[in-house]
């Protein structure tokens, strides 16, 4: 619930209409893959956006301000809690590899 109200993750059905969240690499290994799938994903999505915060952009996921987020390397503690919080709003987390 968001102030009181059930929230569910975003209608968008395709990704010409979706709001994507990429992440902010944490380490240099991590901005390589970060920034190729940005640039792949940028042309198909209506937007990308990069806030920083890997459990913001779960939540945000989970009220439906976004389609999707995805990160390569994301600690444990984020994706557990955002696990739940997108899962418990109708939507699905999987890794990378759509699993």
């Amino acid at each position: 619930h968001l102030n009181g109200t059930p929230i569910s993750t975003s209608a968008v059905e395709a990704l010409g209409d979706a709001v994507l969240c990429a992440c902010s690499p944490h380490s240099a290994r991590s901005i390589g893959p970060a920034l190729r799938s940005v640039a792949e994903l940028m042309p198909l999505a209506r937007s990308i956006r990069i806030l920083g915060s890997g459990v913001l952009n779960f939540a945000w996921v989970a009220c439906g301000r976004l389609s999707a987020y995805w990160e390569p390397e994301l600690a444990p503690w984020d994706s557990a809690a955002g696990t739940l919080l997108i899962e418990e709003a109708g939507g699905v987390v999987s890794d990378l590899a759509g699993e």
